[in-house]
Formats: structure tokens, sequence, C-alpha cells
């Protein structure tokens, strides 16, 4: 899609009215040069245009604000999901609403349904409008916004509308108000043809195209317009008004156009077609007339030949170019091979000063209008950026490609090139591993065949995928996966199945069979669960990679003998009952949480322990203590206190109702 029509959409989207000459111009020129984007186009006109500011006032409601956006794009109100969606988006902040009128204006474009094929068509229909209104100079907004009345998705309309508008002369001095009004009160009409007698629209069509083309400078446009608005306003209410619509048409424009005696035929003058080189510092510069109108460069035998549509074709030297061409509002086609030829022609004659850039080959003189057109129908991304490069000031056509190959990444630079033009329909093939979102981005840029060669993403992203990862394409995860991860993965192609790490659960990695077993893969491994000894063990020989540990559960006789996996800030789990000498050796071993279920020792070391006996620990007191050393035991846990024997006074054993019960011994 072109610049223009990008812009012209937008004045639709917003302001429901064709673009205005000077400002399709200004917005067309800044986009161009990149000095802003169609996305801040957008927010311009919504933040800071005062015809933006009247329409949309920040004081007007969101479902008011969406119900226009629909009614300019879509020429409908939006159904109640849709309302009710968007005005949740737009009132949490979600979304601002110049972003609004894009998501619309794309998904017009993108809908496959029939209801989005309508969609698309009409917005299609009012942008080519919208430009057709814009190239005969006109600025009127109020019959900007009048034009657009008479365009629905249905094709007769576009094309009565065009013709209408065709009819207007291009020069200021033949846009008379007469002219004007007389347009305006035509699109009036169409537009109430379309609503009250559709039927005749095929007819109306065939009419206007007929008048379209036989007129004249020399046609009445006022009388013209006359015999065209009565017939319209007739055909609303009969059917006949409009038949034999060609026969019509031609009678219309005859009567509107005054005889002339005729005179003898004239001859043409045919300006002389020149290809001129520069002087001085311009020696090897060589300027293209564009008075002759397109031109094809051709090369043969070290000769260029220059042939354009009128005059008499240029042969010079392909050894005189040391400096390159300079077109002006003309388009210059050639095949790559010529802009190649012409490149080393001058990087062999600028070594020193080009090395190591890419030499300007072509340079235009009107950015809009200056146009390189290349021939080949198949090009590599790279040599697409590099022709980018080679021609300045002047856009890149490469319409005729009908096969595009590259990376990923080149390729979506070559895309978004404002200077690059014609891309959007031709087949491309990703040559390199791409991740899913670039390739995304690639593909939505064409509408051919779109071949994927690999596939490198996140397992999350390889997972979620159901567009790229099938056939027998190869995929490379990057970071690490579970086993399910890995088999959802698998399953969705033929292909190499690239992998480095797995995290995964203890007992998952112990029972997989197909990921966890390739030893000569080395991949790393990590226990995301807390393991025993045991099973780490068992999980170390299925891999020569790295294995990380996060968590050991395991007795506390196995945890004391181990020398593997309890270090550095594994968090540690004792199972069983453990001294508070052996979970102090335990400790030792790694700086991560040391988690103690039950605590088995005499009261004289549970007494003075500070680190061990706390929380609902439960605790084992392995001799006899005094009822006081058992309740300050007692006191520093929630968890069960078991008592061995008790040692006290025989008054204190009388009164104790805590510790002395079932077969505990007692001493007095």
């Amino acid at each position: 899609m072109s610049t223009q029509s990008d812009i012209a959409e937008l004045y639709t989207a917003f302001f429901n009215r064709a673009p205005d000459a000077d400002g399709l111009a200004y917005w067309v020129g800044e986009l161009d040069a990149g000095t802003i984007s169609l996305e801040q186009i957008a927010n311009n006109w919504v933040e800071a245009q005062p015809e933006g500011q009247a329409k949309y006032p920040d004081s007007l409601s969101t479902d008011a604000f969406i119900t226009a956006i629909y009614g300019n794009v879509l020429s409908r109100s939006a159904d109640s999901a849709g309302m009710a969606y968007w005005q949740a988006q737009l009132d949490s902040g979600a979304i601002s609403r110049d972003v609004f009128v894009a998501a619309i204006i794309n998904g017009a474009k993108s809908n496959t349904s029939a209801q989005g094929q309508l969609d698309a068509t009409l917005l299609s229909n009012k942008a080519s409008v919208g430009i057709a209104f814009a190239d005969k100079g006109l600025n009127d907004v109020n019959l900007a916004a009048n034009v657009l009345t008479s365009v629905t998705a249905n094709a007769n309309t576009l094309t009565a509308t065009l013709d209408l508008i065709k009819l207007v002369p291009s020069n200021a001095a033949g846009q008379t108000p007469a002219v004007l009004t007389a347009l305006n009160n035509a699109v009036t009409n169409v537009a109430n043809l379309i609503k009250n007698s559709p039927g005749e629209l095929s007819d109306l069509a065939t009419y206007l195209n007929t008048v379209a083309a036989n007129v004249s400078s020399a046609t009445n446009l006022t009388t013209l317009f006359t015999s065209i608005n009565t017939k319209v306003v007739a055909a609303q209410t009969n059917p006949a008004a409009l038949d034999n619509p060609s026969t019509q048409a031609s009678d219309d424009v005859t009567t509107a156009t005054p005889s002339t005696t005729p005179t003898g035929p004239t001859t043409p003058t045919i300006p002389t077609f020149t290809v001129t080189e520069g002087t001085n510092a311009d020696a090897g510069k060589f300027t293209v007339g564009a008075q002759n109108g397109n031109v094809t460069l051709s090369s043969a035998n070290g000769e260029l030949t220059f042939k354009a549509v009128t005059g008499t074709e240029v042969k010079i030297a392909a050894s005189a170019v040391t400096q390159g061409l300079v077109i002006g509002n003309t388009t210059l086609t050639m095949s790559s091979a010529v802009l190649d030829e012409l490149s080393t022609t001058i990087t062999n004659n600028n070594i020193i000063s080009l090395a190591p850039s890419t030499p300007v080959v072509i340079t235009g003189t009107v950015s809009s209008n200056s146009k390189v057109a290349l021939t080949d129908t198949s090009l590599t991304a790279a040599q697409l950026l590099r022709f980018d490069a080679e021609v300045s000031l002047a856009r890149l056509d490469v319409s005729a490609v009908a096969s595009v190959t590259g990376s990923a990444s080149d390729l979506l630079t070559a895309y978004t090139a404002v200077s690059i033009t014609g891309l959007g329909n031709e087949a491309v093939t990703v040559t390199d591993t791409a991740s899913l979102s670039l390739l995304a981005s690639v593909d939505v840029r064409t509408t051919g065949l779109f071949t994927v060669t690999s596939v490198a993403d996140n397992a999350s992203a390889l997972v979620a995928d159901t567009t790229y990862i099938n056939g027998a394409i190869p995929v490379t995860l990057t970071g690490t996966a579970t086993v399910a991860q890995l088999t959802a993965i698998d399953a969705k192609t033929t292909g190499l199945l690239t992998f480095t790490s797995i995290t995964d659960t203890a007992s998952n990695l112990i029972t997989d069979t197909t990921y966890v077993t390739n030893i000569a893969n080395a991949v790393d491994l990590t226990v995301s669960n807390s393991a025993s000894l045991a099973q780490l063990a068992t999980i170390a020989t299925k891999t020569t990679g790295t294995l990380t540990v996060t968590s050991v559960a395991d007795t506390a006789a196995n945890l004391l003998v181990d020398t593997t996996y309890v270090n550095g800030a594994v968090a540690v789990t004792v199972s069983d009952s453990a001294s508070l000498a052996d979970l102090a050796t335990i400790d030792a071993k790694t700086t991560g949480a040391l988690t103690v279920t039950s605590v088995t020792d005499t009261a004289a070391d549970l007494l003075v322990d500070t680190t061990y006996v706390n929380g609902a620990v439960a605790v084992t007191v392995t001799d006899s203590a005094s009822l006081a050393d058992l309740a300050t035991i007692d006191a520093k846990t929630t968890g069960t206190v078991t008592v061995t024997s008790v040692t006290d006074t025989a008054s204190a054993l009388a009164a104790d109702t805590l510790y002395i019960n079932g077969a505990i011994p007692v001493s007095v």
C-alpha cells in the first residue's frame, strides 16, 4: 500500500472526508522524509490538530467516539460486544484514541470473513476516492466530506464517483464555484440513488465512465453536470432513466461540447530526449531528461542505452558514468544487473572516497515522483537494501518482484523502508533461524506464500504457536523447558528439535525416556522441586551436562555423607529426626535454607541451642531431664516434645500435669 493510501485511510477514519490536496501533500512529504511515522500522525491529529480536537474533544464520551469511528471507517455501528470491548480498553487507558483508530483500520483490512472483506473494500474505495480528490488539487473540506457519501463497497459506486471527480479540471482556473457546486450536487444525487435505487448503479457506472472517456477541454462542464444530475435524480424513481447508458452519455457530452470547424491535422512537436553529462566537479554525472516520459535503461557491450517513451534513444559508454545518474519527475526502469554495473563503475573510480560505503548510483530530484523500477522477478532482501542505499531521494520500485529471500531481519528492514515500494504480494522465504515474533512481523507484510526455514524461541512461545512450526521445520529452544513443553513442541514438527536445557520435577526427569537420555548432547538439567539424593544421582546418570539442584530432602544420615549435591546455596530439608551436631554439620555444607522437622538430643544440648529448636520443630529429649528443663525446651517450639525420662523433686513431680504420663520413667 502507498503512503498516500495510508494517509487517505486516516483522513477517512478521523475526519470522515477525503484528504484536501495541501494536507495530503504535507503529510506524505513528512512521512516520506522519515520525520514522522504514521502512528505519530494519528496521535498528532488527536492531540494537536484543531480539526481533530473540534471533532473529538476530551469531553466526548467514549461510546460516542467509538460510534463515530465505526461510522467513518465501516459505515455502520459497533455490535454490543465490540462496543463493550473497546469501551473497556479506552476507559481503562489500555489504549489511546489514536491507537483505537489504527486498530479499526487494521482490523477492517485483515478480517477475512465475508463482512470483513466488505469492510476492507469499503475502506479501500474511500481511500481511492480521497486520493483522486486530492490529486485534482481540491481543498474544500465540505466537498471532501460529501464525495465519500457516494462510495460503498460496491465497485460501481467507486467507478461512478471517480468518474465524477475526473470531470473537474486540474487547474484552479477551471475549478469555478459553478463546477464545484455541480460536482457536490452530483455526488449527493448518487448517494441518494444508492439508498433508493441501488439496482441502477451498474447503468450509472457505465454512463459516467462513457462521459469521462469522451469529455474534452471544449466541453461546457456546467451544461454536462446539469444533464448528469437530471438523469441521476430521475433514475431514483424511473428504472428506465439510465437505459442505454453509453448512448445517453455520448449524446450528453456532444450536447455540452460546442461544435468546431475541423482543421487539418498538425504534427506534434516531440522534444529532444537528452542524457547530459555535468561539467567540472560533476563530470561523470549524467542527468536523464524527463520531458519525454519514463525511461528504460539497458546495457550491452559496454554501452548504456536510454530509451524514453518519445524521442530518439541515447547511448553512452558505461565506463563514462563515474558519478552516477540524476533523474527528475520520471521512472527509470532497468534490471538489477544494470544497477550493479553502474555501482561497480562508480566504486572502481572512487575507491578511496567510498570505502567501505555503498555508492549512490542514482539521485532523484523529486522525491515523491523520481523512481527507479527494477524488472527482476526475484531478489534477496540484502539486494533490496543495497539497491535502496544506491538510490537516493527517489523511490525504489520492485513491483515486478514475485519472490524475495533473505534473513528475517533483512526482510523486515526492507519491508519497512519507506523508500522501497511495490512489495506486498510476493512469495517470501526466510533463510535463517528466526523468532516467532520476527517471523510474524515479516509475514503480515505480504499476502504471498511465506516459507520458514528454522525457528528459535522460548518454550512458551513455541508451545503457543499455531502458524510457523509444522511440517519438517527445525526448532531450536532458547532457554529451558519442561518435559511436557518439549513433548508439545516436538509433536508439531518432524524436523530436528534442538534444546540445551530442561527444567522439571525430579520424578518427571527420572521417568522421561525421550529428552533426558541423550548424554552426547550434554543437556543441562535443573530439578525444580526438592529431591532426594538417590533421585539426584539417578538423574545425573542421564546427562553429561550441568545438573542444577535447587533443593534436597533426605535423611540426616544421607545428607551427612553426601559430597556432591549439598553445597553452594542449595536448600536442604532433613526428613527425619537429627541431633544438633548432625544438623550443624549439614548446615555448614550450604548457605541455603535448612529446614528441620525433628531434633533428637540431650536436654543439656537442647537447652543451649539457639539455632534449630524453634518454630514447630518436634523435639525428642534422649536423657532424663528435670521438669524445669523440659519446660524451657518446650517453650522454644510449638512442635511436639517427646520425653524419655524425668528426674525431679517429689513436690515438683507431684504437681506436674504436663510431662509425667504414659510409661515415662520418673526418678525422685
